[in-house]
């Protein structure tokens, strides 16, 4: 019940008395059992049974609501001062007033008698009249309804929620009970959740730390009731992590793309993609050439790498909360260089002018080429070709062509020169 005012609060001095006590005013006291709805009858009604069970030596304290209901011109905060006066200053040894609230003008008071009457309920209701219009010019109606507290019932729409990790989600409880709640809470996990005191539990961003099972609690004149328990769960959308040793292959290989998958719960379909000049095609695991790739085994071995394999692989993972993919892996072709020397042995005439050529193919181009003559390097250009102006005695040897690319070293045969005429 919110804005309840309590014996703490400052106590409003009496208004003056009444300069025309001889005023009446129509009072209309609908008196209700809200849980049961039936009107309260004289000495036989469910208060009254109530008071009857305890011993006729002692007194019993029971809550109940009473809920004034005045005209809308009339001023309100007058009315609670009118009431606060009767509250701190009340006599009746049969009905003290407990508290009240600024809603709708609510009024808790303790019945303290064995027996509660018709009558004693009307004397009562006749000091709040008194107290709240006392002086009124004309007769103008106040509702003044006798309400047994009821205990609170508590509503959770589902025992079991699914939460995506990230988003915003509220859970409502919706609570039904005359007196309203005085006090809310949330429990999780048996624990009270601090700064919680509304029938509401707003999650800006549901994580796995939220999850848990969660009960709310409110407590009013009658008791304290509790909601049946929900649980939360946090789900997770699929994380997919590509790693490859090399992204330049050797061609002929078997190469392994790593694949590493997570999510809550675990996804339940996996599937490839390559694209090539912007153009998407999914890749057909069920073909020889492929190994793994699935949801039990999500690495992807691709066998016998050649050129029509060159792309940029990803790979989607779907489960419960969504789908989530990886990011591009580019995978290019290389091969080994191929080096070819014409011939085998050659004879060049002393002083004359020579080239020896070594043809190179394969992907990509080398990036560095040299000669080796009888096991040592020769100093120079680093060309395919191998240029003598004036071929000398000194120039005789086993020569053999070597060059590198991306894919490793690779060397030509051997070719032997031999100078004559001399």
């Amino acid at each position: 019940m919110n804005n309840l005012y309590n014996g703490k609060e400052e106590i409003v001095r009496s208004r003056e008395k009444e300069e025309n006590s001889s005023k009446q005013t129509k009072i209309d006291a609908d008196m209700h059992k809200i849980n049961e709805n039936k009107t309260v009858k004289d000495n036989g009604d469910a208060l009254s049974e109530a008071t009857t069970s305890t011993s006729m030596k002692e007194s019993k304290v029971i809550p109940v609501l009473f809920k004034v209901e005045v005209p809308n011109d009339w001023d309100t905060e007058e009315a609670i001062k009118a009431i606060e006066i009767m509250r701190t200053s009340n006599t009746d040894k049969d009905i003290k007033i407990k508290s009240y609230s600024l809603d709708d003008l609510q009024v808790i008071a303790d019945i303290i008698k064995k027996r509660l009457t018709k009558q004693i309920i009307k004397k009562f209701i006749k000091k709040i009249v008194k107290g709240i219009q006392p002086d009124t010019t004309e007769n103008k109606p106040i509702q003044v309804s006798v309400l047994v507290p009821e205990q609170l019932t508590m509503k959770l729409t589902t025992q079991k929620e699914k939460i995506i990790k990230g988003s915003s989600h509220t859970i409502k409880c919706e609570i039904s009970g005359i007196p309203k709640p005085n006090k809310i809470w949330w429990m999780k996990d048996g624990l009270e959740r601090k700064g919680e005191d509304s029938a509401s539990l707003v999650f800006d961003e549901f994580q796995p730390t939220d999850e848990g099972c969660y009960i709310c609690y409110a407590k009013n004149a009658a008791g304290t009731s509790e909601s049946d328990p929900l649980s939360l769960i946090c789900l997770e959308k699929p994380t997919v992590l590509l790693h490859s040793e090399e992204l330049q292959i050797i061609k002929g290989s078997n190469h392994i793309i790593k694949c590493s998958v997570s999510g809550k719960p675990i996804p339940n379909t996996l599937s490839w993609k390559k694209r090539i000049n912007k153009d998407d095609t999914t890749v057909d695991l069920t073909e020889a050439k492929y190994a793994g790739g699935t949801v039990d085994s999500p690495s992807l071995t691709i066998k016998d790498f050649d050129m029509s394999d060159e792309g940029t692989y990803t790979c989607q993972a779907i489960n419960e909360a969504g789908e989530g993919c990886s990011e591009d892996l580019l995978l290019l072709c290389i091969e080994k260089l191929a080096l070819k020397l014409t011939t085998q042995k050659e004879k060049i005439i002393k002083g004359s002018s020579h080239t020896i050529e070594c043809k190179i193919s394969g992907i990509p181009k080398p990036n560095q080429i040299w000669w080796m003559k009888d096991n040592v390097k020769r100093k120079g250009r680093d060309l395919a070709s191998l240029v003598f102006k004036e071929f000398q005695l000194s120039d005789e040897g086993c020569y053999i062509c070597y060059a590198t690319n991306a894919a490793g070293t690779s060397k030509s045969g051997e070719l032997t020169l031999e100078c004559i005429g001399w």
